[in-house]
């Protein structure tokens, strides 16, 4: 059952909850909880959209999802799929002031801008950290490939290659990840990093072994992987995203 939250408008901090608003002509924000659940695919869609391009600065991007408008920033990103992308978002704001549960009836006044900004400024700000920005000022500490479960093949004895993740490590604490498929996400801290990695079935080759072994295989019989894809993970076209904890 959704309910609402009513926001600090300096914080964004919920204050407390209620069941539904309270109608009237003062500027008390409110958010309903579900809200952001309800804007995911079209965020996700975004953001796959943006990866691959150099990031805009957090106030531009508040300005195209909050405001609509198209900073000079994003003028090298203007076309049909930009176009696309700003239609959902918008699309998606004009449908809160609509039907029983849309602020006009609940309320009596339309989503405002201050609402649209706290619902979307934490997302805003993990978007706007790119590659240029995460990997700004970093020293590498440490590097290692892990190994994904799945391609080994114990009818034939054999890997399937290519289906290795990299974990790296910097000297300021934060990590990144990459594997095929789910690209280079960069991370906060490095159990972040490993444990998306190992979400992926990605884990350490002398553990895997260990486990494989107990499953059966003659343990010698289970080779080394093949040499690791690092052309493939050095890419620099590939998209990245960061994943802010």
């Amino acid at each position: 059952m959704w309910c609402w939250f009513e926001i600090d408008p300096q914080t964004g901090e919920q204050r407390r909850q209620v069941e539904r608003p309270a109608p009237g002509p003062g500027r008390t924000l409110y958010l309903q909880n579900g809200a952001f659940d309800a804007f995911f695919d079209i965020a996700w869609a975004f953001r796959s959209f943006l990866a691959p391009h150099p990031r805009p600065p957090f106030e531009d991007l508040v300005a195209f999802v909050v405001d609509g408008t198209i900073p000079t920033s994003m003028m090298p990103l203007v076309g049909a799929d930009l176009a696309q992308h700003r239609k959902a978002i918008q699309d998606f704001w004009a449908g809160w002031d609509q039907g029983e549960e849309g602020y006009p009836t609940l309320v009596g006044r339309p989503m405002l801008r201050d609402e649209k900004y706290w619902l979307v400024e934490d997302w805003l700000r993990c978007l706007a950290v790119g590659r240029e920005q995460f990997y700004a000022g970093k020293t590498l500490y440490h590097e290692e490939w892990l190994v994904d479960w799945r391609a080994w093949d114990g009818k034939r004895k054999r890997w399937t290659k290519g289906r290795q993740g990299r974990l790296r490590i910097f000297t300021d604490g934060t990590a990144d990840a990459w594997c095929p498929g789910l690209g280079l996400l960069g991370f906060d801290t490095e159990q972040a990093a490993r444990d998306e990695l190992g979400a992926a079935g990605y884990g350490e080759w002398e553990e895997i072994k260990t486990w494989f072994t107990k499953l059966g295989d003659d343990h010698d019989a289970v080779t080394d992987p093949p040499a690791p894809p690092v052309a493939q993970a050095d890419d620099p076209r590939q998209p990245f995203r960061y994943q802010k904890e």
